[in-house]
């Protein structure tokens, strides 16, 4: 029997994003928190993953679970046991391609490289877990190469330290691994495994092999290293990627803050930010007459853009300056409120290009969306450049997976029992009607609120299972989509045409944000869902900005070397809460959307329902700004001895003052949160 205890105010299921929000307000304002997860890791539907972790949980994920049997439970008078949705499953129609030999294979100097095998794919569904694996790789060795979920313990140690520092893969792998590059090496040239850099071995003599001077030597080696590339691209293989899993962080819910956005201001006001580490989105592309180009956000982007021309620059500059303040110039889109906002860009005499990059790299939104609904997008966009960068977005280190879990951390710094691999196998009801606790591994927890997401909600709570879904494609890269001199965190819309049946907003985050080892990229596609599967929505997407053959046929686009499709159940447009009883409050998955404005306004609404009288989530202190119990009270502590009392009248001057309060907390060296300077 465990020890938790019973009787709680409040019980959250979940530890989504709406889930740890309103964890961490209740358990700010001193009510008693009970925060359960069925899953053994913090995030649910919002965690980020390891690549063996993610592979796991992806095709388990309609493994059944054992009916609850609750005949023989002990209840009250009136009281009743409503069971919940114990095999519900929010991610469907999973599917890898593999495109990278399953080992790398060392081979003779005759042979132009490692021996390429087919693609292969292992998919699930609606109906259950169809594993369809080529001989290379079959259902026991992906079992075997998939460790176990991050743990409670995993998360809490997770640090940048961590994650750079710790060696990965068993050591026969390593092992390996430096097989092969020693027997690359053999043949003249050496791969470094980091950068992918190629060193020639040359001749350290005066003279050459055959007596010849060293200047024929040199000149020889120049023609020779003429014909060769400056560097080449790592191999890499299936192996080869899961020995290097634990440093890939991969997203279920791939998400940006705007820099002026509710998130962003939540985390400063309640002193949250200090749990987390972020970086500015660098560039955000469009697709535009066929090919990847920057668009010009900031003033300074906009004068030195060479895509568009000076009549355009300053078209361009004088739209975004009116629907910075469109409010007060109501005059300029009267009569189009309710009208596509094409129609408003084309009444403006913008160019095509000017149209393009605001319709579809500011606004974000199609031609069809009412005009005054695109005004706020891109009033919102702009409200957020320059606080923190020439862009307005920012992305957290590690994946979005690490968000939550900062409300979970001051969720238990002021009390917050946390419980992970425990969900709810019943709700509990009494004779009015109200939710009044829930029964879990056969104990009884009693609250005067549920608080859980809607994967957890009773069958006859829930309005309509057939809920919309997200169509989501993760991307594993030898090569960024638009190459640079430096490491780009970018942003890209692809709008809808012939080939895509709706938009997809597209995300690449590189080795500097801690989400995937050197020398590869993670690239996120999201879109909401049109056909039956993700891979249908979203393939073309993938085939139009990768080259998705084994072989590596087009050089002209980087490789996909891993790709995985799944759809995502999204209940953030669904009445939630139509059917349920007093006391039971469910949240929604994460949607569609690029930021977080939806679960934040979603967290202080449902804190609100249940305390409206108190404010959501205020500032938490600083430690440096607590005082030790026997600081407070000297004299509880006996008598001050001359030194003590000394050491005391100095407190407060001089460079010593940090001495009389609690150190600073530590975190990982990075940008961190603060209000405008």
């Amino acid at each position: 029997m465990d020890d938790l205890p019973t009787d709680h105010d409040v019980i959250v299921v979940g530890t989504g994003m709406p889930e740890s929000i309103v964890a961490a307000a209740v358990s700010r304002i001193g009510q008693r928190v009970l925060h359960l997860d069925k899953e053994s890791h913090y995030g649910g539907l919002w965690a980020s993953y390891n690549l063996s972790s993610l592979r796991e949980w992806m095709f388990m994920q309609n493994e059944p679970v054992p009916p609850v049997s609750l005949e023989e439970y002990p209840l009250g008078p009136g009281e009743r046991l409503v069971l919940t949705a114990q095999n519900h499953t929010s991610v469907v129609n999973a599917k890898e391609i593999v495109n990278v030999p399953e080992k790398l294979v060392d081979c003779s100097p005759s042979d132009p490289g490692p021996a390429l095998v087919q693609p292969h794919t292992v998919e699930n569904s609606d109906e259950g877990p169809s594993h369809a694996a080529s001989a290379e790789s079959t259902t026991d060795e992906l079992a075997a190469s998939c460790p176990c979920p991050f743990s409670a313990e995993d998360s809490a140690e997770h640090s940048s330290a961590d994650v750079v520092n710790q060696r990965d893969g068993p050591l026969e792998s390593e092992d390996a691994s430096a097989a092969y590059h020693s027997a690359a090496s053999a043949r003249s040239s050496s791969v470094d495994a980091t950068y992918g850099s190629v060193t020639q071995h040359t001749e350290s003599t005066l003279d050459g092999p055959n007596g010849e001077p060293e200047e024929q030597v040199a000149e020889a080696s120049g023609k020779i290293s003429e014909m060769e590339p400056d560097k080449v691209k790592e191999l890499w293989s299936m192996e080869k990627l899961l020995n290097v899993s634990r440093k890939f962080n991969l997203d279920l819910a791939p998400k940006l803050l705007f820099s002026r956005g509710p998130l962003v201001e939540l985390l400063i006001s309640s002193n949250i930010a200090r749990y987390a580490e972020f970086k500015a989105l660098t560039r955000i592309l469009t697709m535009h007459n066929g090919s990847l180009q920057q668009v010009p956000c900031s003033r300074a982007d906009v004068f030195s853009c060479k895509n568009v021309t000076v009549v355009e620059k300053r078209m361009l500059m004088k739209f975004l300056t009116f629907c910075k303040e469109f409010e007060q110039h109501p005059e300029e889109y009267r009569g189009f409120e309710g009208r596509p906002f094409l129609e408003f860009l084309q009444s403006k005499q913008l160019s095509k290009n000017v149209e393009h990059y605001v319709l579809h790299a500011i606004a974000m939104v199609d031609g069809t969306t009412p005009t005054l609904q695109a005004l706020k997008s891109v009033q919102k966009f702009l409200e957020s450049l320059g606080r923190y960068g020439n862009s307005p977005f920012l992305a957290s280190l590690y994946g979005s997976g690490e968000l939550p879990q900062c409300f979970c951390r001051l969720c238990a710094v002021y009390g917050g029992i946390y419980h992970l691999q425990r969900g709810p196998g019943a709700l509990l009801v009494n004779e009015d009607g109200a939710c009044i606790g829930i029964v879990s591994n056969g104990r009884r927890f009693n609250c005067r609120w549920v608080v859980m997401g809607a994967s957890y909600a009773p069958p006859e709570m829930v309005s309509s299972r057939d809920t919309k879904r997200v169509s989501r494609a993760i991307v594993i890269s030898d090569e960024s989509l638009h190459p640079a001199d430096k490491e780009q965190i970018t942003l890209l819309r692809l709008e809808q045409s012939e080939q895509l049946a709706q938009s997809v907003l597209v995300q690449e985050q590189g080795p500097g944000m801690m989400v995937c080892p050197p020398g590869l990229y993670v690239v996120h596609l999201t879109c909401p869902s049109v056909q039956e599967t993700a891979e249908q929505d979203l393939a073309p997407a993938v085939q139009m900005l990768f080259d998705t053959s084994p072989e590596g046929e087009d050089k002209s686009k980087p490789k996909a070397l891993y790709i995985l499709y799944f759809n995502v159940e999204d209940t953030t447009q669904a009445p939630l809460n139509e059917n349920c009883p007093p006391g039971l409050i469910l949240v929604s998955s994460p949607g569609p959307y690029l930021d977080y404005e939806h679960p934040v306004n979603e967290a202080r609404e449902v804190f609100h329902r249940m305390y409206p009288n108190e404010e959501f989530l205020p500032r938490a202190p600083d430690p440096e700004e607590i005082l030790l119990e026997h600081e407070n009270n000297p004299g509880d502590h006996g008598p001050l001895t001359e030194d003590v009392e000394k050491d005391q009248s100095d407190c407060g001057k001089g460079d010593d003052a940090s001495n009389c309060a609690l150190p600073a907390a530590t975190s990982n060296p990075g940008a961190t949160l603060s209000g405008d300077s």
